[in-house]
């Protein structure tokens, strides 16, 4: 039988509520009949002949969950979660997106730093999550992996608040639960959202350069206390080898780096050098 995460919810929800509430303090027992012949009623007039478990689990669970989110707030907002998840799966990325934007005007107002720190540490990013996808391609990742444990003992520690109370003590079952059946789903959101930050971001550095070339002079180059000419371009040759590969683009000689130390170029000839990193930003 096929169920939407919603329903899900409200099975696991309605299983907590029954293990936990073993005093039927919540949801008394005549609620549970009630709930049950509800449910049974439900199928049979949909035409189940032989009514079973499967027949009644959904309306069973629906009608436990509801009385119960009608006498607790707690219990409710498991119910029938907010969209804080929505809301910060879009803030997020836009949030990065506007960094972008701002940590490079802020690091570089008027100039191209080959050597930009917020350049490089998108693609030092770039590097960990490429080096991870393949990791895990060559060594699929197994049932005990360190990550899922770790999101899933903080949903638990999430879940059960300080109190003690029993509304307490069925949000610590029921995200326990939750996070059994949804772990994976949960560690692909969270990844989605992190893919999205680190592309948001590169795009705020990349669109701040070619919008403030549109009325800024950049002055382009780099600067360094303990890299000379030669070695700024070893690093240079190996950042710009994709896009040499990938579109056959000229690479920097070693004439052009030494040319442009300390922000020496300046004009027309800053436009490759924004297109460059455009295209690593891509």
């Amino acid at each position: 039988m096929r169920v939407t995460l919603l329903q899900l919810r409200t099975v696991l929800l309605a299983q907590s509520i029954e293990q936990v509430d073993a005093g039927r303090t919540l949801v008394s027992q005549a609620d549970w009949d009630e709930a049950t012949r509800t449910a049974v009623a439900a199928a049979r007039q949909r035409g189940a002949q032989r009514v079973g478990a499967g027949d009644v689990v959904l309306e069973r669970a629906d009608t436990v969950a509801r009385r119960a989110s009608g006498r607790d707030a707690v219990i409710a907002a498991l119910h029938e979660p907010g969209a804080a998840w929505r809301w910060l799966a879009r803030g997020l990325p836009l949030l990065a997106l506007v960094m972008g934007l701002a940590v490079d005007r802020i690091a570089n107002a008027h100039r191209v730093d080959l050597l930009s720190p917020p350049l490089l540490i998108v693609l030092a990013w770039n590097l960990c999550v490429y080096l991870l996808m393949g990791w895990r391609a060559w060594r699929p990742p197994a049932t005990g992996l360190p990550l899922l444990q770790g999101l899933g003992q903080l949903t638990r520690r999430l879940g059960s608040g300080r109190g003690r109370g029993l509304a307490a003590r069925i949000a610590a079952d029921f995200h326990a639960r939750w996070w059994a059946h949804t772990a994976d789903l949960q560690v692909q959101r969270a990844a989605r959202v992190l893919h999205l930050c680190a592309a948001a971001w590169g795009a705020g550095i990349a669109l701040s350069l070619l919008l403030r070339g549109l009325v800024v002079r950049y002055q382009f180059g780099w600067e360094s206390t303990f890299l000379d000419a030669a070695q700024v371009h070893a690093i240079v040759s190996v950042l710009f080898w994709p896009l040499a590969v990938l579109f056959g683009t000229a690479p920097f000689t070693l004439q052009e780096i030494a040319a442009t130390q300390n922000f020496a170029g300046e004009g027309a000839g800053g436009s490759r050098w924004v297109w460059m990193y455009v295209g690593l930003l891509a």
